[in-house]
């Protein structure tokens, strides 16, 4: 029994949507998206895009995600794809495009040799997207449909993001979605696209009363008017979506409720017709209506939701033959199913979920039951929809076993994401006995490390060891946490019992075993002495040659000599290089290309530049991973700072701390570059107050070694010439007394010796001469014999800075100069630049002629490098004290002793005043405070006998004022 025409045959009310599209598809590349709620029409006007004249001449591929989801990645693009045999030639791929060969064996005959695998999931899926960009860009003019991407696996839609980031540029992509549940969708429609790239983002409305009378016009297939009172009935009723508008006429209709009056379609009068409210209430009407086997046709495809086969709707409904053809007769003739290439499915999903939810719970059971049993039997099976079915019938248990084996589909196919939604959900909800929950904890747990997601179920991992477990199931469970704390910066205490436990639980795994050893190598901030640490390394060193696999041997032995690196012993030269003869001088695959980075963060701590660089150029070589990329940046913004590179790097630094937010020793470090050239561009105060917080976030999450680089950037902060005030000095050095009593507990200097310098002059400022003198020796002692590149440099700049504290100024020059041609050697030349200025101030100080030259070599540096900050404080310098002043200027016991004559900032800020700057101006000058200002002025007013401010005289005060004139 037929209802007549249910679709509208012509497009109405949206043909500015329409327009919109077109122009955009005329304009390659191009990105679209259609957003809407569930009938507001978007697959309609997909379909009107594909039948209009743009999409002549050019490839349509469309695909579909799908409510129930399958444990198969990129599923809607791979629909797409596999009808492309005839528009392709093997001759226009490249060798990646083999890695599609295990996902669309329709085109085998095009394809490359598969490539060799990369040895990492990660890996692997981006070869993939290179390859499925690389046929789209073979196919020429194409447009890409992907509708309802709000139920896209995470493939689809990271494949997606990475598609139109840069797209092929005869290529078109159109995605629909529903705005409401758009998590996985707005990935995509939030990619920032490229410039030369056509945009187009049509939302989709609901139809007004006037739309409402020309559509249901249109369904009823007459040039006789629709009246305007039904019209506006049916929009008020319907909303104004257009299924919903199409099921009332359909329901209407079949009543007999539709009756024309004259020349105009009405309906009967408004108390003889009872319109549901709700699209449910219309379909199941409708479906009433129909004869018996077609509602147990229709009860049965709403159950199996997705298009399906004869065959199947057969076994879960449990008709004959002649009753199923005459079921689907019916039920396609009332246009509430529709048929595709073989394969029944309703015609909006709205209908379906209409009959689902309308069925009794018992029933609907029943027929979930009986779609697990009969999808069973297809080959292959479909683990995610067995499992859903199970689930819906309420077999738990079964449920649990399925699921189980569909995320283990799924992490075959390559999709981890999947395959952890599913064991989460499955470990949240089914119940097993407490050993089968700790394996798939544990099998849990690693794919959450691949996905990024191990933090969210902490729960999980802690809970599972609340229960008896095999040693080696408990010993990843304590690993896993191991992991998550390490990169969240938890605990110290707490990683070190995790690492420690699992080291003794892990005999059965001796590659998990030594990575924990190498954590107990690490120097936190706890209370372990370092040779415990350094016991715990040989003792991972020990266990390497009973790793079966060689990455993983490999891996670890990088990680012992990245630490040994560290603490400066010279045997991780011989070590390093046993893992570039394992790896070769070219790394391919992502556990050569870890390695090398290992290499290199160990490298780049110590200040050996030459050996980070030649590791980081290793790993360029290999296939990497956004994660291994990362980890390279991290150490690039180390390395490009310390070897001056700083064109576009305060940037780069920011946006990669961002970018680490989740991994906080990651992004302290760039935070702190941020900071430093912030520092150097005369941003004092912000910059120290955001390097003494980075300390903070170093101490909180334990990172005694990342702790060294904001450390010295802040105690540079609070000794640079012209800035050196006693208050914050006395700050600086509270808050960094610990942090120094730690390193020296766990002879940290060959990384920590770069905050020497700051470390001494702050001391020596505040008159503990001494003890900064007992600092130098310690460490200088605790140095010999070390492998320490920038020890030399380091230590003779803070002996100059204690021959200064002591008075003898001409050795302080000896020393400034030695560090500084250490300095630059290495090269560090931003502190080669500070350090010849110190240098200059001291022979200033002896009337040497070389001091103006030093001088102006130091803001020739500060210029290269970009440091307006520091060039324009050495400028100042360099213009204001002139090249003659006294030698009685220089620091004695770690303070300026001035007597009657004026300090140099004293001098600074009374000429300024005489020149008539008002006390806010003269602290702008001098990035101080206005208070700091006014304290000048008092002392300057004091030893020169004046009253006021007013009193001060540029002619009558030059010789207090204007040094080394002669007057």
């Amino acid at each position: 029994m037929g209802v007549g025409q249910v679709v509208s045959p012509v497009l109405v009310g949206r043909e500015s949507e329409l327009s919109v599209l077109v122009a955009a598809v005329e304009s390659l590349p191009a990105v679209a998206v259609v957003e809407g709620e569930a009938g507001i029409g978007k697959s309609r006007l997909v379909a009107e895009l594909a039948a209009h004249p743009v999409a002549e001449g050019r490839q349509w591929l469309a695909g579909a995600s799908r409510r129930v989801r399958e444990p198969f990645p990129l599923g809607p693009v791979l629909e797409a794809l596999r009808g492309v045999r005839k528009a392709l030639d093997r001759g226009q791929l490249s060798p990646v495009s083999g890695a599609l060969r295990g996902l669309l064996p329709e085109l085998a005959e095009v394809l490359p040799a598969a490539p060799e695998p990369l040895g990492d999931p990660a890996a692997e899926r981006h070869r993939v997207y290179r390859a499925l960009a690389e046929v789209f860009a073979a196919l020429g003019d194409t447009v890409l449909v992907i509708e309802d991407l709000h139920w896209a696996d995470e493939q689809t839609a990271d494949f997606l993001a990475f598609l139109v980031a840069d797209p092929p540029p005869r290529l078109a992509v159109l995605v629909t979605y529903r705005p409401a549940e758009a998590a996985a969708a707005l990935r995509v429609a939030d990619t920032r696209l490229p410039p030369h790239v056509a945009w187009a983002r049509v939302a989709l409305g609901p139809l007004d009363a006037e739309q409402t009378r020309a559509l249901t016009q249109a369904v009823l297939d007459t040039p006789r008017a629709v009246s305007w009172e039904f019209a506006e009935y049916l929009c008020r009723n319907s909303s104004g979506v257009p299924f919903v508008i199409q099921e009332l006429l359909a329901l209407l209709r079949e009543r007999g409720q539709l009756v024309r009056l004259l020349d105009s379609w009405t309906r009967l009068d408004l108390h003889m017709l009872d319109v549901p409210v709700r699209v449910r209430d219309s379909v199941l009407e409708r479906v009433e209506r129909l004869p018996e086997p077609s509602r147990r046709v229709l009860a049965a495809a709403a159950v199996l939701q997705d298009a399906t086969s004869p065959a199947v709707l057969a076994g879960v409904c449990g008709l004959s033959d002649d009753d199923l053809a005459a079921g689907l007769e019916h039920a396609l003739g009332a246009a509430l199913l529709h048929e595709r290439d073989g394969a029944i499915a309703y015609r909006h999903v709205l209908a379906a979920q209409a009959v689902h939810d309308g069925l009794p719970p018992t029933r609907r059971m029943e027929l979930h039951a009986r779609a697990a049993r009969t999808l069973r039997d297809l080959e292959p099976a479909s683990q995610g929809r067995i499992a859903h079915h199970l689930r819906q019938a309420g077999r738990m248990q079964e449920w649990g076993e399925a699921a189980v084996a569909a995320a283990e589909q799924a992490a075959r196919l390559g999709d981890p994401n999947e395959a952890a939604r599913l064991l989460e959900d499955v470990l949240r909800a089914a119940e097993f006995e407490p050993a089968r929950r700790g394996e798939l904890t544990v099998r849990l747990g690693w794919l959450a490390t691949e996905t990024g997601h191990l933090p969210s179920i902490l729960d999980l991992l802690e809970g599972a060891l609340d229960h008896e477990q095999p040693p080696v199931v408990r010993g990843q469970l304590r690993f896993l946490l191991l992991l998550m704390h390490d990169e969240s910066g938890g605990d110290p205490r707490v990683r070190r019992a995790l690492a420690a436990r699992a080291a003794d639980d892990l005999d059965e795994l001796p590659e998990l075993a030594a990575w924990a050893m190498v954590a107990l190598g690490m120097p936190l901030m706890d209370e372990v002495p370092p040779g415990e640490h350094r016991a715990w390394l040989d003792r991972a060193l020990r266990t390497v040659p009973h790793i079966a696999d060689p990455d993983a041997a490999v891996h670890v032995l990088s990680k012992v000599v990245m630490q040994l690196t560290r603490f400066g012993e010279p045997r991780w030269t011989g070590l390093a290089e046993r893992v570039q003869s394992a790896i070769g001088a070219s790394p391919r695959r992502l556990p050569e290309v870890n390695a090398y980075l290992s290499l290199a963060n160990g490298t780049v701590y110590v200040g050996n530049q030459a050996a980070t660089r030649r590791f980081l150029d290793a790993a360029a070589h290999g296939r990497g991973t956004p994660r291994t990329e990362l980890i390279a940046q991290w150490v690039r913004v180390m390395l490009d700072f310390e070897s001056g590179e700083w064109s576009g790097l305060a940037e780069q630094a920011r946006g990669f701390a961002g970018a680490m937010r989740d991994r906080p020793q990651y992004a302290v470090i760039g935070d702190t570059v941020a900071a430093a050239l912030a520092l150097a561009d005369g941003q004092v105060e912000a910059a120290r107050t955001r390097l003494r917080d980075l300390m903070a976030v170093a101490q909180d999450i334990g990172e005694s070694e990342v702790l060294v680089f904001p450390t010295a950037a802040y105690l540079r902060s609070v000794t640079l010439p012209g800035l050196d005030s006693a208050e914050a000095v006395g700050a600086a050095l509270a808050e960094s007394e610990r942090v120094f009593a730690l390193w020296r507990a766990k002879r940290l200097w060959p990384v920590a010796v770069r905050a020497l310098p700051g470390w001494v002059q702050s001391l020596s400022m505040l008159g503990r001469t001494s003890e900064a003198q007992e600092w130098v020796a310690e460490v200088e002692e605790a140095l010999r014999g070390t492998d320490a590149p920038l020890a030399a440099a380091a230590l003779a700049h803070a002996r100059g800075v204690l021959e200064v504290a002591r008075g003898d100024v001409r050795a302080a020059v000896a020393e400034f100069g030695t560090a500084a041609d250490e300095y630059a050697r290495l090269p560090v030349p931003y502190e080669a630049a500070l350090v010849r200025e110190r240098q200059a101030a001291c022979l200033l100080a002896t009337g040497a002629l070389e001091g103006g030259a030093a001088l102006r070599e130091a803001v020739a540096a500060y210029e290269r490098l970009g440091a307006r900050g520091d060039a324009e404080r050495a400028r100042r310098h360099m213009s204001r004290l002139g090249t003659g002043t006294p030698a009685d200027t220089a620091w004695r016991d770690g303070r300026r002793r001035y007597g009657a004559p004026l300090s140099p900032r004293e001098r600074q800020v009374a000429l300024l005043a005489a020149r008539g700057l008002s006390n806010k101006q003269i602290a702008a000058e001098f990035t101080i405070s206005v208070r700091t200002v006014e304290g000048h002025l008092s002392t300057v007013l004091n030893k020169l006998g004046l009253r006021t401010r007013g009193d001060l005289d540029l002619e009558r005060h030059a010789r207090e004022l204007l040094p080394g004139t002669g007057r």
